[in-house]
């Protein structure tokens, strides 16, 4: 009978001597009759060994140095990446003009306008290193003045103020301080170079707060295309009535653009408009700067030479229709639709009919001659200058109407706007004529 379990409880058999189970009720080897007599224990039977495959020893070694070697790399790593070391390799991408690689040690989170294009493109002429031949690093800088910068930080995290301190990427801290002192290229002085460090959940970055402007505004004439480094502004970066940074007077004659965040150094900005010649620009953005203003574009000569033309033409409609006894409501459509600038022209115009119209001399038909007209090109201002003639009718002393006639010279100023595709007036221009 062969029995399951490794059991080393044994009846031994009071006849012959046999081990038997110890639940056994007979002798397995003479028949006899146990039930009576006790167990016994007797020594445990060895247990068999399965052999272990060696390719399963083999790949347990190898796991074992694979983990080693990994945990040797990382450690390395870490080591490498030190805030000493991190702080040592963007000044050496700095100096030697890799502004691609500086810029990936950088704590800025990025965008259209912070990238490494825009970093290599904004600083790389500002670059005021020179050509370094020796530096040394000094770890950490000043730990009194690092701990003061540390607490301004906190304390602006408690105030809700850190977006106007730092510029880093969510989650960093400001963390410590290093000076590189460096030696230039024939030149005996020391040189200092600070460098503050941030630490992230990715590792140690260059605090950027040095190297990128907050809220930098444009300002230029409204309807204009901008585009800034190759970026249209558009909608995006628009400002709306309200917003801060926006600029607008009662003719809203400005457009407002903000741009988040920019790096210091040089920009290329461009603003084109049909009917304006092309504006192409470098400026540069220091400390402190904190917008771009384009009060005015130049009109195209043609452009220039079809609003003189328009003037006169306006010139003579207004004054046909004033003659005429005509209301406002008659030329209305040739101003601009600012309600303001729109009641100031009307205005003036009832002013002008009440002139034609009513009083002792009475026009009754006015001739204008040598009519010229000049602007400039910086403004969408044209100047008329022309000769006039007035016919009119007067009451005499006894009663009887009678003829004659006056003439003179006159400049005007007549202001245009483009709304909508056409060239509108913004002032009314004629004045009244003495005769």
């Amino acid at each position: 009978m062969e029995r399951a379990g490794n059991s080393t409880n044994k009846k031994i058999c009071p006849n012959c001597g046999t081990a038997n189970f110890e639940d056994a009720r007979f002798c397995e080897n003479c028949g006899t009759d146990m039930g009576n007599y006790g167990v016994v224990s007797s020594p445990p039977q060895p247990m068999v060994k399965t052999p272990i495959p060696k390719w399963l020893l083999i790949l347990i070694a190898e796991t074992v140095l694979l983990a080693v070697s990994i945990y040797g790399s990382t450690m390395a790593i870490q080591s490498n990446r030190s805030p000493e070391r991190v702080a040592e390799s963007f000044f050496v991408h700095i100096a030697n003009g890799d502004w691609e690689q500086g810029y990936s040690e950088l704590d800025a989170e990025g965008s259209e306008f912070i990238n490494a294009k825009m970093f290599a493109g904004a600083i790389a002429r500002n670059n005021t290193l020179g050509i370094v031949t020796n530096y040394q690093i000094e770890s950490p800088y000043d730990k009194q003045g690092a701990d003061v910068l540390k607490s301004l930080y906190e304390l602006a995290d408690n105030l809700g103020l850190e977006e106007y301190l730092g510029q880093g990427s969510s989650g960093s801290s400001f963390e410590k301080t290093f000076e590189i002192n460096y030696r230039l290229k024939g030149d005996t002085e020391k040189y200092s170079y600070l460098i503050m460090m941030n630490q992230t959940p990715e590792g140690w970055k260059v605090e950027a707060s040095d190297f990128i402007c907050r809220d930098f505004c444009i300002y230029v004439p409204k309807g204009l295309h901008v585009s800034l480094d190759g970026i249209e502004l558009g909608e995006k970066y628009l400002l709306q009535e309200g917003e801060e940074g926006y600029e607008g007077d009662v003719y809203k004659s400005m457009d407002s653009y903000s741009v988040p965040k920019i790096f210091y150094g040089d920009h290329e900005i461009k603003v084109t408009m049909e009917d304006m010649e092309d504006v192409s620009e470098s400026f540069q953005i220091g400390y402190g700067d904190y917008q771009y203003r384009l009060e005015n574009v130049r009109l195209k000569e043609e452009v220039r030479d079809m609003l003189i033309q328009k003037a006169g033409e306006n010139m003579q409609q207004i004054y046909s229709a004033a003659l005429a006894g005509k209301n406002f409501s008659a030329i209305e459509n040739l101003f601009f639709s600012n309600e303001e600038m729109r009641k100031q022209a009307k205005e003036d115009y009832e002013y002008l009919l009440a002139d034609l119209n009513e009083g002792e001399y009475l026009p009754t038909r006015i001739i204008f001659q040598n009519i010229e007209g000049k602007s400039d090109p910086s403004n969408s201002i044209v100047y008329i200058s022309l000769d006039y003639i007035v016919e009119y009718k007067y009451e005499s002393w006894s009663g009887d109407w009678k003829n004659s006639q006056s003439d003179g010279s006159e400049e005007w100023m007549f202001g245009f706007r483009k709304e909508t595709g056409n060239w509108v007036q913004t002032n009314l221009g004629c004045q009244t004529l003495y005769y």
